[in-house]
Formats: structure tokens, C-alpha cells, sequence
């Protein structure tokens, strides 16, 4: 080959491996987001969670305190007496 041929084959080498290397960089980026984005959405959807237990833990506890109150209620009991109204 002459030395401008191989001066274009080499300067074509180049450039394929400057795009190479800069979509290996690329992809590795990408790759990185992508795992942060995961551990934001794990996280994210751990206090999820931890919110509708404990939403759930109230909604038990208001039920069972609203059965309680309804248990004594029905046991009658002694009813009370009226205050005269003057």
C-alpha cells in the first residue's frame, strides 16, 4: 500500500475506535442512572409500605376501640338518670 493509504486506514482506525470507546462510555452511564434510578424507586417504594402499614395499624386500632365501645353499650347496664330540665 502506498503511505497515504495507510495514513487513511489508520486515521479510519481512529475514528472507529474514539466511537467505540465513546459508546462503551455512554452505555456505562446509562448503566450507572439506571441503577440509581432502581435504588430511588426500592427506597421510594419501602416508605410506601411502611406508610400503608401503618395506616392499616390505625384503621385496626380505631376498629377495634369502635367494637369495644359497641360491646359495652349493648351490656345495657344501669340506665342513668335525667336531669330535670328547669
Amino acid at each position: 500500500m502506498e503511505p497515504e493509504e495507510t495514513r487513511a486506514v489508520a486515521l479510519l482506525q481512529q475514528i472507529q475506535a474514539l466511537r467505540k470507546d465513546k459508546g462503551a462510555r455512554r452505555d456505562a452511564k446509562k448503566k450507572e442512572q439506571r441503577q440509581q434510578h432502581l435504588e430511588k424507586v426500592a427506597k421510594l417504594e419501602s416508605t410506601k409500605m411502611d406508610k400503608r402499614k401503618d395506616d392499616r395499624r390505625d384503621q385496626l386500632r380505631l376498629a377495634s376501640i369502635k367494637s369495644k365501645r359497641n360491646a359495652d353499650n349493648e351490656g345495657g347496664g344501669r340506665p342513668r338518670k335525667r336531669k330535670r330540665e328547669t
